[in-house]
């Protein structure tokens, strides 16, 4: 009898991923910002949104965001969540400013 192989799909690309392939993305908030919920994500999908800086996108990626914003398919989803990583770290950062200021 052969095993049943259980699929996810990744949250950004769609792509069926085995459970040994899957990797878990903190989203919507980073785990370094104490996040806890998590989404099932492929390498190549989780590489992209953690491992690249934005500056280092090559223009086809920047260019499947820009021609794809309507669909909100892979790229323009990581380019979301990126960005709302920025966001929080930025904020998070200022915060952390302003605090350490009023204390002294």
């Amino acid at each position: 009898m052969k095993a049943i192989l259980k699929l996810e799909k990744c949250f950004y690309c769609d792509t069926e991923i085995t459970h040994s392939a899957m990797q878990k993305d903190h989203f919507p908030i980073p785990a370094r910002h104490g996040g806890k919920e998590t989404v099932p994500c492929c390498i190549a999908c989780h590489d992209m949104k953690d491992r690249y800086l934005l500056q280092s996108w090559p223009s086809e990626w920047w260019q499947d965001v820009l021609l794809d914003w309507p669909k909100m398919s892979r790229a323009t989803r990581i380019y979301f969540a990126k960005m709302g990583t920025l966001f929080l770290d930025y904020v998070l950062t200022k915060k952390k400013k302003n605090e350490s200021k009023t204390t002294l």
